[in-house]
C-alpha cells in the first residue's frame, strides 16, 4: 500500500504539479489570496505547506516575483518561483468584484488555533 501511494504521488506530482508550475511561473502574476503550495527540497513533496499570498511586491515592469505569503499563522517573503499556484483568486469574467473563498489557508490557520 505504501508503495501504492508513493507511486501515485509521484505520478501526481510528474504531471499536474508540474503543469502547474509551468503555467503559474509564464502565465500569471500572482496577487493577494491566490493559494499556493511553498516548495522545499528539504521535506518530502506531500508535505509542502498551503499558503495564501498576502501581499504582491511587483518589479519595474509590473511583473510579480516577490510574494508575502501567510503560512501556517505567520508571515514569509518567498520567490515566486519557490511557489506552485494552485487557486488564483481571480474575479469571474464580467465582473467586477472578486470571489470570497469558503475554505483557505487564513480559515485554516484561525480554526487550527482556536
Amino acid at each position: 500500500m505504501k508503495r501504492l501511494n508513493t507511486d501515485l504521488w509521484q505520478q501526481w506530482q510528474s504531471r499536474y504539479l508540474q503543469s502547474l508550475k509551468a503555467r503559474s511561473k509564464w502565465q500569471h502574476n500572482y496577487s493577494v489570496n491566490d493559494v499556493v503550495l511553498l516548495k522545499d527540497e528539504t521535506i518530502p513533496h506531500r508535505s509542502w505547506p498551503l499558503a495564501r499570498v498576502m501581499k504582491t511586491f511587483p518589479g519595474d515592469d509590473g511583473v510579480v516575483r516577490v510574494v508575502e505569503v501567510l503560512c501556517q499563522g505567520r508571515l514569509y517573503k518567498r520567490a515566486v518561483d519557490r511557489l506552485i499556484l494552485l487557486v488564483a483568486d481571480q474575479p469571474p469574467p464580467g465582473s467586477m468584484s472578486r470571489p470570497t473563498r469558503t475554505l483557505c489557508v487564513q480559515d485554516k490557520v484561525s480554526s487550527n488555533n482556536a
